[in-house]
């Protein structure tokens, strides 16, 4: 949420990247997308903010 960025909206905890990946996997995994991977942008965004790639699937019955 808006309280756990810093200044500029710059998020540099890495407990809070992966919390904010976990949930983006969870609400993925809820519309029947599987997360094949996730890695960090070798792009820093504006202002040396983290980035992540991620690569989805749709879920598949076997």
């Amino acid at each position: 949420g808006k309280g756990e960025v810093g200044k500029g909206g710059i998020v540099r905890e890495s407990e809070k990247h992966e919390r904010v990946v976990n949930e983006i996997n969870s609400f993925a995994e809820g519309i029947g997308l599987v997360c094949v991977g996730v890695i960090d942008s070798p792009i820093l965004g504006a202002e040396g903010n983290k980035e992540f790639l991620a690569l989805y699937d749709r879920r598949t019955e076997n």
